[in-house]
């Protein structure tokens, strides 16, 4: 067979979280080393993630990465420049339900949609953004909006969810 020493991956797909990032959520000069290495070697490098679009991109431009980015649990694919490949939203009817679960028990809701978050109250999705924002360009910030009641944005985007979470 083939021995090991000759064989090159051509692509690489990393998740961010806990994978590409540290505890800490920060790139570390040792992940940034590894990936310039493999990309030299040819490697694509596919960034894969929980994260929404801005979220990603932002990561991709700290990685000094403009490849594909498999986002929303791969609900969407995007190029590193915006343009979607592939798109499956979420279905608005049992957005809506979760929404006013969210909302009957207090609980922060956050509905990923059209590259901005809908939160209806602050949470640490929000804070960590926020963080990230200072970090980064303005082109590269992540884009989030305050509304008390995301049925409004449910219906504004009923096409275009990409996600939705609720926190304690």
């Amino acid at each position: 067979g083939m021995s090991m020493a000759f064989w090159r991956p051509r692509l690489i797909a990393l998740d961010i979280d806990g994978t590409m990032l540290d505890p800490a959520s920060a790139l570390t000069n040792a992940t940034l080393r590894a990936i310039q290495m493999a990309r030299e070697k040819g490697a694509h490098i596919v960034l894969c993630s929980g994260r929404y679009f801005p979220g990603v991109r932002a990561i991709a431009w700290q990685a000094r990465l403009d490849g594909i980015l498999i986002v929303g649990n791969g609900a969407q694919i995007r190029t590193a420049d915006g343009a979607i490949l592939f798109h499956r939203g979420l279905d608005p009817v049992p957005c809506r339900a979760i929404a006013g679960f969210a909302e009957k028990w207090g609980l922060c809701c956050n509905l990923y949609a059209a590259d901005r978050i809908y939160f209806n109250r602050d949470n640490r999705v929000i804070d960590a953004y926020v963080k990230l924002n200072r970090e980064v360009p303005p082109e590269y910030c992540c884009a989030y909006c305050s509304m008390p009641d995301l049925r409004t944005a449910i219906e504004e985007y009923a096409g275009a969810i990409l996600k939705m979470e609720v926190l304690s």
